[in-house]
């Protein structure tokens, strides 16, 4: 996962991200990448490249933050927003659905605030992420945690020692084997091939004749002799 934190003032973002380390570590055993800026063009250029952001923290108060704010928005709907602002900045400006911040911390700062909002914060990030873990696939990597809604994966494929997760035309990559997966997911995947596991849902048409599997967005996907038997019984 990664921590995200813009703020102009040294002493502010060394509090926050030793705030921030601590809950996590409460709240997880996961890795965690800390990412603190001092000028927001920085932070501009680091979120253009990456990939996950869990929990950002962004100073307001002027433009540039803003605009930062909802770009992180934007790009990462699942994050956990919290704002740094003051009085100098109109709330109609940040409490607004392009940024659906989480929290909010009011200069002056103090440290007893800031562990307040912190608390609050990741304790809702952490326990809203558990849930979604039921309805979702997650997907750890060194860039961090992705949860995939299972409602969006098309199909899995195995293929150079890696999984390929086909979700709406995206594709999204991990280590494990395709074994594994066949044991650990809901009811509702079906093993098809030794490299191939759909999700049965996303089956338009079984063609058994050509051994393969028509979905509904169009893809096609191979289907082995080893399991016409199930397929069959599954889907008449």
């Amino acid at each position: 996962m990664v921590f995200f934190l813009t703020d102009p003032y040294a002493n502010e973002r060394s509090y926050m991200e030793k705030c921030a380390h601590d809950q996590i570590a409460f709240h997880s055993d996961e890795r965690c990448d800390y990412k603190c800026f001092e000028k927001n063009c920085e932070a501009e250029m680091f979120i253009k490249t990456c990939p996950d952001v869990s929990i950002a923290a962004v100073d307001v108060t002027d433009n540039s933050g803003l605009e930062l704010a909802k770009s992180i928005r934007k790009k990462f709907r699942s994050a956990f927003l919290i704002l740094i602002a003051d009085s100098s900045i109109s709330p109609q400006k940040y409490l607004t659905p392009s940024v659906m911040a989480g929290g909010l911390i009011l200069r002056p700062l103090s440290k007893a605030s800031v562990d307040e909002v912190f608390s609050e914060s990741f304790t809702s990030y952490f326990n809203a992420f558990y849930e979604d873990e039921q309805n979702d696939f997650l997907i750890k990597s060194r860039e961090g945690r992705i949860l995939v809604s299972y409602d969006r994966i098309n199909y899995f494929e195995s293929a150079n020692k890696r999984i390929s997760l086909n979700a709406d035309g995206e594709s999204y990559f991990f280590y494990d084997t395709i074994d594994n997966l066949a044991q650990t997911l809901p009811e509702g995947f079906i093993r098809c091939h030794r490299s191939f596991i759909v999700n049965s849902q996303k089956v338009k048409k079984v063609c058994l004749s050509e051994n393969i599997l028509y979905l509904q967005n169009n893809d096609i996907v191979p289907m082995s002799r080893g399991y016409k038997a199930n397929l069959k019984e599954r889907f008449g």
